[in-house]
């Protein structure tokens, strides 16, 4: 995470005095968006610090959640547009955003996984109980 703010300054323009940072929706959504072109598209950073700011512009602005959002981002002419997965877009990276939204949401405790989590319940101690044995 450091080497992500300290990469993309963007995000460190906004940042607060302190050493506890406060990250908006939009900039956690920027955040896991960021780690989905990297990870799985292999885009370098190089490439999305010329589309920070759009992304940042895009995801902030005020709309209606749709199930079907994404992204589409073109970084040879820099540019990110927020869409539905049913118009088709002519070129670029679509990234469907429902799964970050769920991820985001699971994440930030406004909506429960519907895996299976572990519960814990800590450590305990077992004891053996005796058995009467005789018939009774």
């Amino acid at each position: 995470m450091r080497a992500l703010l300290r990469d993309l300054p963007s995000f460190t323009s906004q940042q607060s005095t302190g050493k506890s940072r406060v990250f908006t929706r939009a900039e956690l959504i920027a955040i896991a968006v960021i780690a989905t072109m990297e990870q799985r598209y292999g885009i370098k950073r190089a490439a999305i610090s010329a589309i920070l700011d759009r992304l940042l512009h895009t995801l902030q602005a005020p709309r209606q959640l749709d199930p079907l959002a994404c992204l589409l981002i073109v970084t040879g002419e820099p540019s990110v547009s927020y869409t539905t997965l049913s118009q088709c877009p002519s070129e670029g990276l679509v990234l469907p955003l429902s799964p970050i939204f769920d991820q985001l949401d699971t994440y930030l405790g406004v909506k429960t996984s519907h895996k299976q989590t572990e519960i814990s319940f800590g450590p305990s101690a077992l004891r053996k109980v005796a058995r009467n044995s005789s018939p009774g």
